[in-house]
């Protein structure tokens, strides 16, 4: 695993608690809540699915799962982070269909699964945090489906909040050295033990189409 994993999977391991009573409160009462929940709810809005086999990469604690399996998908959860995995797991305990979600420790440059398996492939928030893309699209394709779904998120370097996040980040980190467990600091927000990496839309969307992806919605 390189550097940058082992650091990922540290910083996940470490706020999977945080990260998963975000969503376990269901609200929007600060900047970090509202970016999930509102990515959320476009990742859901765009996948157009009923049935079939979907993998999730980087599930998290498992936002995403009890809505697959209310469409009636078998759901394969795969995170770098077995805390996240645990958390993922509780969260579905008693769920109706349960049993149509699995959950294991994977890497996303090295499925473990056949060619052609999936119908549709999600990754929201994680190739942010390769320092190269380049193996985990081509793992996402072989293992989608012709005619198959896949639906990733990163953050957009085109946007305003994104210049307006790294530059609150780079002033919080730099000049007021506010430690991750000071009163009213998000962690979520200003990490400073990992670091991941913007896109531009369209340099993006041309490594997709490089790869044999055909796009067909997109969300700046």
């Amino acid at each position: 695993m390189t550097a940058q994993k082992e650091n990922a999977k540290a910083y996940f391991d470490n706020i999977s608690e945080e990260y998963a009573g975000v969503y376990a409160k269901d609200n929007s009462d600060s900047l970090r809540a509202y970016i999930f929940f509102t990515r959320r709810e476009y990742v859901r809005d765009m996948l157009d699915l009923e049935g079939g086999n979907v993998l999730d990469i980087g599930c998290g604690p498992g936002i995403m799962t009890e809505n697959l399996l209310k469409r009636n998908c078998r759901v394969w959860n795969i995170d770098i982070s077995e805390s996240m995995l645990e958390k993922a797991r509780q969260r579905m305990r008693f769920v109706e269909g349960e049993e149509r979600a699995h959950f294991r420790v994977g890497d996303i440059e090295k499925l473990e699964f056949e060619d052609k398996y999936f119908d549709a492939v999600l990754c929201v928030g994680v190739l942010e945090y390769l320092s190269d893309d380049t193996i985990a699209l081509k793992e996402i394709a072989r293992v989608l489906k012709p005619g198959g779904s896949a639906i990733l998120t990163v953050p957009n370097m085109a946007s305003p909040f994104a210049l307006l996040e790294k530059a609150v980040i780079f002033i919080a980190n730099a000049f007021l050295k506010i430690p991750s467990s000071a009163s009213g600091r998000d962690s979520l927000l200003f990490r400073d033990d990992i670091t991941d990496r913007y896109y531009y839309p369209w340099r993006l969307n041309a490594s997709l189409k490089n790869r044999g992806f055909k796009i067909s919605k997109k969300i700046f």
